[in-house]
């Protein structure tokens, strides 16, 4: 985001004439009117350009605090080998020691991880479900028309196991926690996350 503005600005400096008393003084080729315009073009696609990663951030920023994001990182690193290298705050590393935990006690044959959990996946080794949405949001990553076919098709899998970040039922219509609260018990226990057990059938 900010290499575009500090480029900007250098541009900008070498087109603006320098004046000396009552004489201009120009810095050569970028006196010429066409390079001009091509410098000055190229700037304002830079302008844009920061200006969208810029509300974007800002966006990701405002929906973070309660969540992954955090000002200050943690000099501790999240434990699967999938995010070797990724510096995060503290409670990233905790979620992921959570999941693991909870993935020891219910195997991973039959799990679901909810909303903002779904990297959990890849960074566990679990096998995803089928004819689900890569992650639940009705009308992004998927039609609105399909989120009936999708609730059932989840219900279907019976899974064991649903592993939600604390509390975080977004974009869950009714009637998908509906069918979470009739058929699973919740247990609190983890500091940052929801798991839901699925009730025996009688």
């Amino acid at each position: 985001m900010d290499v575009p503005l500090v480029f900007l600005c250098s541009v900008l400096g070498l087109c603006i004439p320098l004046r000396k008393g009552n004489a201009q003084l120009h810095i050569a080729t970028l006196t010429d009117f066409r390079w001009k315009s091509y410098f000055s073009a190229l700037a304002c696609v830079l302008i844009g350009i920061a200006c969208a990663q810029a509300v974007m951030r800002y966006r990701v920023k405002l929906i973070g605090p309660g969540a992954f994001f955090e000002n200050r990182l943690s000099d501790r690193s999240p434990a699967p080998e999938f995010f070797k290298g990724l510096h995060t705050g503290n409670i990233f590393p905790e979620v992921c020691s959570e999941v693991d935990a909870v993935l020891s006690q219910s195997g991973r044959s039959s799990v679901y991880f909810g909303p903002r959990m779904q990297w959990a996946y890849a960074a566990f080794g679990v096998t995803p479900p089928l004819n689900q949405p890569s992650w639940w949001h009705p009308g992004v990553s998927f039609p609105k028309g399909m989120e009936s076919f999708y609730i059932k098709a989840w219900a279907s899998r019976k899974f064991e196991t649903v592993v939600l970040f604390k509390n975080d039922l977004t974009y869950m219509s009714p009637e998908f926690i509906e069918i979470l609260s009739k058929n699973y018990s919740m247990d609190q226990s983890s500091p940052f996350l929801t798991v839901l057990h699925r009730i025996p059938s009688s």
